[in-house]
């Protein structure tokens, strides 16, 4: 009997053992795991709010397109304007040498006279979106000598006008016959010098 109880005590004692074992393999996860619930919870409170609004971003080397103002868009129109003068010019010339070959003073002088008179009239526009397309280039010899050229040209036609249009036959009918005729020829020199240029400038020569 004493052998009986005393196996009885031991197996007593080791199957306490094993269940205070488990019971606190048991209690340390779950304090683990509230500690991690907790720090979770910390964490949580932590984060700070972020924006998330969507910004606009602009392309790495995009322009911003400024609009054209009024002088800058009239600049534009010279290379369309330009052309009237030239014809018109080149058509007077032709005109006043059969005027003066026939002596004529009716038909082909009459056409000379309108023909100078839309001469002025069309280098005039020329002239100014010349000046306004000029202000928009990078300043250079070739278009300081168009410039100044178109100028001297415009201002002979203007010279010429008087002349040709003054009807009155007197002594000084040859005179001005001359002059208009010196006047002509160096507004053609002009207009083939500075057109040269101004075709330089435009290809960009």
């Amino acid at each position: 009997p004493m052998l009986s109880r005393t196996c009885l005590l031991v197996f007593a004692l080791v199957v306490s053992s094993v269940a205070f074992v488990g019971s606190a393999e048991a209690g340390g996860d779950g304090g683990s795991t509230a500690v991690d619930g907790s720090a979770a919870s910390g964490d949580d409170d932590g984060f700070a709010e972020v924006d998330v609004t969507p910004v606009a971003v602009k392309p790495a080397g995009s322009k911003v397109v400024a609009p054209l103002g009024t002088a800058k868009l009239l600049g534009r129109f010279h290379p369309l304007v330009v052309h009237l003068p030239v014809g018109w010019l080149l058509l007077l010339v032709l005109v006043e040498i059969v005027a003066a070959l026939r002596r004529d003073a009716g038909g082909s002088a009459v056409a000379a006279r309108w023909l100078l008179l839309g001469c002025v009239a069309v280098a005039l526009p020329a002239l100014v979106t010349g000046l306004l397309r000029a202000d928009e280039l990078p300043p250079d010899a070739a278009l300081l000598d168009h410039r100044n050229l178109m100028i001297a040209l415009t201002a002979l036609l203007a010279l010429a006008l008087p002349l040709r249009w003054w009807r009155r036959e007197s002594a000084l009918g040859a005179l001005r016959r001359g002059a208009l005729g010196l006047l002509l020829l160096a507004a053609l020199l002009l207009l083939l010098w500075g057109g040269h240029l101004g075709g330089e400038i435009a290809r960009g020569s």
